[in-house]
């Protein structure tokens, strides 16, 4: 899902979201645009022996995606893509519930449109059968009989 955000990023004005270098430099860029690691992602960040000693400046106001694409998305855009790239991935949005925002509206009905399940026939009681084979039998035998008649 985190993905998904990112690239629509960068589909809206052509740059990368989060144009880092290398890892520590990834991590710093996403921490300019959405502000500091989750405290669980903090601590991965600490125990994680490729950073030790390395510690990330202050991220307490940042850049926000509001400020990137105000003027170049709606905001059901944005919104759609503030849900897909929450920092804690606990409260990032799910592909169901992707699938249920409002940005993807338009698209999501006329799609359902092209996908329309036809109706199915409803089950008939083996009297309802029975009496349209019935009927269906009469039908017939009065046509044969028609025709035999010289009338058809």
């Amino acid at each position: 899902m985190w993905a998904i955000g990112c690239i629509m990023g960068e589909l809206t004005d052509g740059q990368p979201l989060y144009p880092g270098e290398s890892e520590i430099d990834q991590l710093y860029v996403i921490q300019k645009v959405m502000g500091p690691l989750t405290p669980e992602q903090t601590e991965l960040f600490l125990r994680n022996p490729r950073f030790v000693g390395l510690k990330f400046p202050d991220m307490s106001r940042p850049e926000t995606l509001e400020k990137r694409y105000v003027g170049k998305v709606t905001k059901k855009a944005l919104s759609f893509m503030k849900g897909l790239l929450q920092m804690d991935p606990s409260k990032r949005m799910q592909a169901h519930e992707a699938l249920q925002h409002s940005y993807l509206d338009g698209l999501r009905e006329e799609y359902e449109a092209q996908i329309q399940v036809p109706q199915q026939v409803p089950q008939s009681t083996p009297n309802q059968a029975a009496a349209t084979t019935t009927a269906a039998a009469a039908a017939a035998a009065a046509a044969a009989q028609k025709r035999a008649s010289g009338g058809g």
